[in-house]
């Protein structure tokens, strides 16, 4: 059921990014679409929140292959631990295989695809192997009661299970790539996040019925551990090694994630510029790809699983509400003659906070709908998660508040005209979207908080002293480079498209920021 509910939340999420992807195909992905709607602040925000989803997603998978590994040759984990509490999970395993990955990725090898197209066949067949040998091992009694938490639980499972959806996000950066983003990118963001939530639900029902929920223990090799636990070490040996392959797959293609963002953000100049040079040699992004490596290591090294799901969940569904705001924003904000005339003359100071302070506070409408709403689904979040019947009484009274607001974006007009994909049902989509979203923020614990109000914080002290002295002229008589990934890194390719002669000396996402206006009646 948790699965179930994070997948909904996400393919609500899912139709916001295909919309973005189809109008903007430009790499970048949620950065530059939300920089598009609410200027460069906000999008270096959300870019900070893409780095908490893809790097510590990256060390929680190093902390999934260590238990595998272990498992898979019947070694003790504390034989590679160092220290380890509540919070810490100092094992230097994960390093090792973070560091393998990251020189494999700095080789830049055509055959590692090979590798890694036979790893994920494996992967795969091992995901049948799983429901196929375990569904004759279901015992009915385990499913009793199917709610041992009530539904406090689901929802809480559910924020954090939800990092198991990242990823969806990375087809709708590549749409650069796509020969027919329209019709192929809401095909493949949907699509991919439903068969990911046939899988999750297929399994996880599955290795339920198989052991009571009771008697799992602490082990991280959860699909390993059922099989033992029935006898069956043969099987549970087959489980140990697809999960292995599934870990390298997943953290080699996280690893080129956050390399890519690392040079989406250098070439935006709100980082730095060291960090987007292509190595003559092997054509990959040497620095990005060290950094990526280095960073996830370090993270892996030291905190311990559950601390890492947590978070990287709060960053992702942070990125995935922002999105929604910004489709809510696109179909009903009208852009006044001398917001319009002030980005015409200079698009690349009015992209920073005078962007985003112009959105919201010159169409005040949807503004508080949007706070409302926001405001709501954490409220109902928090008091949900408490659960005594005063709180439930405060949170039912949200969820009302919060419904209102969905149905009142009804009165407004979506003044939006495009010929490229839309988001169905709006506003029902996008507002109950980030509604949900920002309820299973709420469900999150405290210690997701404090980390992800540090995290942020820092995010903005580097781009008031860094990123926003570092953007301006961007591209300034060039055509631009845009980095170009295949199964196996990066090459640097020259944009086919051509910029127009009057947007000279403006970056692509600003050229983009004054076309966008042209997308509404009011222009």
């Amino acid at each position: 059921m948790s699965f179930i509910v994070a997948g909904f939340a996400c393919v609500l999420s899912a139709f916001c990014y295909a919309e973005y992807a189809c109008e903007f195909p430009v790499a970048g992905g949620a950065f530059n679409y939300v920089t598009l709607t609410f200027g460069e602040f906000v999008g270096w925000l959300t870019a900070c929140q893409l780095f908490v989803e893809w790097t510590l997603a990256n060390a929680a998978v190093a902390k999934g292959f260590s238990s595998y590994f272990c498992s898979l040759f019947d070694i003790r984990l504390s034989i590679f631990q160092i220290y380890t509490d509540s919070y810490l999970s100092v094992e230097w395993l994960s390093i090792l295989m973070v560091s393998f990955l990251t020189i494999v990725m700095l080789l830049g090898s055509r055959e590692s695809a090979i590798v890694q197209n036979c790893s994920m066949t494996i992967y795969l067949v091992a995901i049948l192997f799983i429901i196929i040998a375990g569904a004759t091992k279901v015992d009915s009694s385990n499913y009793k009661p199917y709610t041992p938490y009530s539904a406090s639980g689901v929802f809480a499972g559910a924020s954090n299970v939800f990092f198991s959806f990242i990823g969806f996000d990375m087809v709708a950066s590549m749409s650069e790539e796509s020969r027919n983003p329209h019709r192929d990118l809401p095909i493949a963001i949907v699509g991919s996040l439903g068969i990911a939530t046939a899988i999750y639900v297929g399994m996880s029902t599955v290795i339920v019925g198989m052991v009571k929920y009771t008697d799992y223990g602490l082990s991280n090799a959860g699909f390993s551990y059922v099989f033992k636990y029935h006898g069956m070490s043969w099987a549970a040996r087959i489980v140990a090694v697809a999960a292995v392959l599934g870990c390298l797959q997943s953290e080699f293609g996280g690893l080129v994630g956050q390399s890519r963002i690392f040079v989406t953000m250098s070439r935006a100049g709100l980082l730095p510029r060291f960090l987007s040079r292509i190595h003559p040699k092997i054509g990959v992004p040497h620095w990005a790809c060290f950094m990526s490596g280095l960073i996830a290591a370090a993270l892996a090294f030291f905190l311990n699983l559950n601390l890492l799901m947590d978070f990287v969940s709060m960053g992702t569904l942070f990125a995935y509400m922002i999105v929604c705001i910004g489709i809510l924003y696109r179909h009903y904000y009208i852009m006044n003659p001398a917001e319009r005339e002030a980005r015409l003359q200079d698009p690349i100071n009015h992209a920073r906070l005078g962007r985003f302070f112009g959105v919201v506070t010159t169409h005040w409408p949807i503004t508080i709908r949007v706070v409302v709403n926001f405001v709501s689904g954490l409220i109902s979040g928090l008091m949900y998660a408490r659960g005594s019947p005063t709180q439930l009484d405060v949170m039912y009274a949200f969820l009302a508040v919060g419904g209102t607001t969905i149905l009142s974006f009804f009165l407004l007009r979506d003044i939006l005209v495009t010929n490229n994909y839309r988001v169905p049902l709006m506003p029902i989509i996008p507002a109950g979207g980030m509604f949900i979203n920002s309820f299973l923020i709420g469900m999150l614990p405290k210690k997701a908080w404090y980390f992800w109000l540090c995290f942020t914080f820092v995010g903005v002290l580097i781009y008031f002293f860094y990123g926003i002295h570092h953007t301006q002229g961007e591209g300034r008589g060039t055509r631009p480079l845009i980095p170009v990934v295949d199964k196996m890194g990066f090459e640097e390719k020259e944009d086919p498209r051509e910029i127009e002669p009057n947007h000279e000396g403006e970056s692509e996402v600003q050229v983009e920021m004054v076309k966008s206006a042209d997308h509404t009646k009011a222009m």
